[in-house]
């Protein structure tokens, strides 16, 4: 199987924190990479010996079936063996579909009904990795899942609710995240990334909200009614 690069790495699973969710889909899961970082980094403080689904599920699609290994009984829940744009439309809602390079392995076409078909089967956002400006290309192998049908850029996002971040990754291929927001606090978060002034404001808003509940719980400005050993009474 092709590396995928690591550059979007810390950037996804900062976002995945943020979002907190419950259960994961990791479509085109090859080794198993996403469904480890998941396993590793969603479930802090859960030990997966005393607690090996740390109250979080995470389930897998691959097409490849040479490409499951024994990283997957260890991070998965469930192995959908197959094609991601077959086995899909059966399945349950998830919080949160990662598609980590599989949407240039479609015809664009139906990359895009993939897109429309995740986002459907999401509680709270899915998120795409792909690179950006990869030409087309035939299989390097005999998997014919990793030949490139499609060549995707950011601006075939635009004008879509939707957060585009880029990331250096060879010399004409970036590494591209595209987050498609679905709850509430996803798309308050997308916003807020797009617009880090944003962030900006709620911090200092939290930080003043926080501040007069001190105030409050503290005394200054709640009058108490004390009774004395007269049985005088004084604020």
């Amino acid at each position: 199987m092709s590396n995928s690069p690591y550059q979007d790495t810390v950037f996804i699973l900062d976002f995945l924190t943020r979002l907190n969710p419950s259960s994961v889909l990791d479509v085109g899961s090859g080794f198993g990479r996403w469904g480890f970082l998941c396993r590793c980094h969603l479930g802090v403080g859960e030990s997966v010996v005393s607690n090996p689904s740390q109250d979080m599920k995470i389930e897998a699609i691959e097409a490849y079936p040479e490409n499951v290994n024994s990283v997957y009984d260890a991070v998965y829940d469930k192995v959908h063996k197959g094609d991601a744009k077959l086995i899909l439309p059966k399945l349950p809602k998830y919080d949160v579909i990662i598609c980590s390079h599989i949407i240039e392995h479609f015809e664009k076409t139906d990359g895009w009904a993939f897109i429309e078909e995740a986002v459907r089967h999401a509680n709270i956002a899915v998120i795409i990795g792909l690179p950006f400006r990869d030409p087309l290309r035939e299989t390097p192998n005999k998997n014919a899942y990793e030949a490139h049908l499609s060549s995707w850029t950011g601006k075939d996002f635009c004008g879509r609710n939707v957060l585009v971040r880029t990331f250096s990754f060879k010399k004409e291929v970036d590494a591209g995240v595209v987050v498609f927001p679905v709850s509430e606090n996803a798309r308050w978060w997308v916003k807020t990334l797009r617009n880090p002034c944003r962030l900006f404001v709620a911090e200092k808003l939290s930080g003043l909200v926080k501040m007069v509940c001190r105030l409050f719980s503290g005394g200054v400005f709640r009058k108490t009614c004390v009774k004395d050993v007269n049985g005088d009474k004084s604020l």
